[in-house]
């Protein structure tokens, strides 16, 4: 276990912006698993029984049906949907009833995703998992369809290239088809055109990788199905990449051949169309530290007495008590609306700000500083409008129409809860929408 920070300077270690890891390839201090504290709860009314936890709903449902399942969790960005299926994924229950396929979109893919290209990446990381494990045959269907691809999608690019069908060159192909994807429009307009006129090619792609695993799976004595846990589909916020994926290609989603779990943005609920999202959901919300105060834009006044408990508690799993005092905790609890990144996040900056004035601890002063600095980087890019409809969100607690979606995914609204969902503006930026003649 990673040993508690025990002076200012190291807790910038524990304290940085990162999910943690229950695989055990830990490539930081602060992805130590040791460090998870079980979130609290949903309150149970008088005549109801307690729920279960986010990780025993998650793979309950998972467990249950034989056939294929999708589901889908949605969050607050930041809030623990990274931790939630790392842990789901290192559940004994889970590696017991299935192989796991852990898929993370990269970074430079978000920007340009679209349905053909998740569909590859999902086929891309099933031959990854076939080759590393040798369960993948010489003469399956799968071959001559990426094959096809190399020749439609990469050209004369691939012709140099792999095409020779070995285990090792085929492995190959897959890399370069995801690599090309990141930087070249043409590759991505061409792989378009075979979604759009061919659309069931890349379903038949996954359909015959899947049967190939499995059935050697079965050969081996495992005769488990594979589960895929499909993280960062969150971060797609571009309204038109959401509707391509999951209005007009939600069906492609659904009917993949394996149990899928994927992240996805929390807008994605809203809309006519996304009953099926909505009844495959599962939701991570912020914790609860604010009570509605649609007339009042001081945070402070709006705490719910004792909901620091859990963050008091995150911080002392990381870090020596003394070093942050119990102020520091409750107003950056506050101001990060319960939101665990944005909570570290301000932590993070008052360390800093406790450092460069020679404190031995992190106090409240401090953590006021941290939360001038970030309500001064929130604010950027924010247009008058912006700053009305905020206002207006957190004077009724509703969204007035699909567009307030966007405030969500920017996280600068969260989803708050009691018997109904409601949503406040970020308590970071209520001193700013305050009424001023």
């Amino acid at each position: 276990m990673t040993r508690r920070a025990t002076t200012l300077d190291e807790t910038l270690d524990v304290l940085e912006l990162l999910p943690l890891d229950f695989g055990g390839a830990r490539q930081s201090p602060a992805t130590d698993p040791a460090f998870y504290v079980e979130p609290p709860a949903d309150d149970a009314g008088a005549d109801e029984i307690p729920p279960p936890s986010l990780a025993d709903t998650l793979a309950e449902r998972l467990l249950g049906p034989r056939h294929s399942t999708t589901l889908f969790l949605s969050g607050h960005v930041g809030s623990g949907k990274s931790t939630q299926l790392s842990k789901l994924a290192a559940d004994p229950r889970i590696v017991q009833a299935f192989s796991v396929v852990s898929v993370c979109v990269e970074a430079e893919h978000v920007p340009v995703l679209d349905t053909p290209l998740l569909l590859l990446l999902l086929s891309g990381a099933i031959h990854d998992f076939g080759h590393t494990h040798g369960l993948l045959s010489k003469k399956a269907h799968w071959r001559d369809i990426l094959l096809d691809f190399n020749k439609r999608v990469l050209g004369d690019a691939g012709g140099s290239g792999p095409v020779g069908g070995t285990a090792i060159e085929l492995n190959v192909l897959f890399f370069k088809l995801c690599q090309e994807m990141k930087f070249s429009e043409q590759r991505r307009r061409l792989l378009r055109e075979i979604g759009e006129t061919q659309q069931t090619l890349l379903i038949d792609l996954l359909k015959s990788l899947t049967e190939d695993v499995t059935s050697a799976l079965l050969k081996q004595g495992h005769g488990r199905s594979l589960l895929l846990l499909v993280d960062d589909l969150d971060k797609v916020r571009s309204l038109p990449q959401q509707k391509e994926i999951f209005d007009a290609n939600l069906a492609f989603l659904l009917s993949v051949p394996f149990h899928v779990l994927y992240t996805v943005p929390t807008g994605v609920v809203f809309g006519p169309n996304r009953v099926d999202v909505r009844r495959s959901l599962e939701h991570l919300y912020p914790m609860r530290v604010l009570d509605k105060a649609p007339r009042s834009y001081d945070p402070e006044k709006a705490f719910l007495p004792d909901s620091d408990t859990f963050f008091r508690n995150a911080v002392d799993r990381r870090v020596e008590p003394r070093l942050f005092d119990d102020a520091a905790v409750r107003l950056a609890a506050i101001y990060s609306g319960g939101v665990l990144r944005e909570f570290f996040r301000l932590l993070r900056t008052a360390v800093r700000l406790a450092r460069h004035n020679r404190l031995e601890l992190v106090n409240g002063p401090a953590v006021r500083g941290a939360v001038r600095d970030e309500r001064r980087r929130e604010s950027m890019g924010l247009l008058t409008p912006d700053y009305e409809a905020l206002r207006a969100i957190h004077e009724t607690h509703g969204l007035a129409s699909d567009d307030g979606r966007r405030y969500l995914d920017e996280g600068r609204v969260l989803e708050c809860y009691n018997d109904k969902t409601w949503y406040e503006a970020s308590p970071l930026l209520w001193k700013l929408l305050e009424p001023r003649d």
